[in-house]
C-alpha cells in the first residue's frame, strides 16, 4: 500500500487498519532529554463523519498489575472528519518518561460514547501493540 517515495520516508512500517477507516502505516520515537517524542503515520481509508481520539500508552516492561507504574498516557484528538481518503497524515506526540524499556500500545476511540475502531486483521482487538522500546 505504501507508495515508493513513502517507503523511504516512513520508518517502522506496520500497515494495520482500524475499522476499514484508517491505517497506521508506520511510526518513530526518540528521546530528547527527559522527553520522548514520536510521530505516527496514518492513512485515511474512507470518509469519516466524526473525529477520533488516539490513545497511546507506554508502560514499563515487566510491570505487574497492582504496581503503580511510571508511564505515559497520551490522548490526542485527531480531526479525522477532515481527513481525505488516500492521504497520509503525521501525528506527533510527546511525553516525559524516565529512561528504560516500555511496552507501547495505541488505538482510536471516542471518549464521548466509548466507541472504538477495531482491527481489520484481528476483529476482537482494538489496540495495536507496537512492542517493547527502549527510550
Amino acid at each position: 500500500w505504501l507508495r515508493e517515495e513513502e517507503t523511504r520516508l516512513i520508518p517502522n512500517p506496520i500497515g494495520i487498519s482500524l475499522g476499514s477507516q484508517v491505517r497506521l502505516e508506520g511510526y518513530e520515537f526518540h528521546r530528547i532529554g527527559g522527553q520522548v517524542q514520536g510521530r505516527l503515520y496514518f492513512r485515511a481509508l474512507a470518509d469519516m463523519d466524526m473525529d477520533w481520539t488516539m490513545w497511546l500508552h507506554a508502560t514499563p516492561a515487566g510491570w505487574r498489575n497492582g504496581e503503580d507504574p511510571t508511564r505515559a498516557i497520551l490522548d490526542q484528538r485527531l480531526e479525522t472528519a477532515r481527513w481525505q481518503p488516500g492521504r497520509l497524515y503525521a501525528v506527533t506526540v510527546e511525553g516525559r518518561l524516565p529512561p528504560g524499556w516500555y511496552e507501547v500500545r495505541l488505538g482510536l476511540w471516542r471518549w464521548e460514547d466509548g466507541a472504538r475502531l477495531w482491527r481489520d486483521d484481528q476483529p476482537n482487538e482494538h489496540e495495536i501493540n507496537l512492542g517493547r522500546m527502549e527510550w
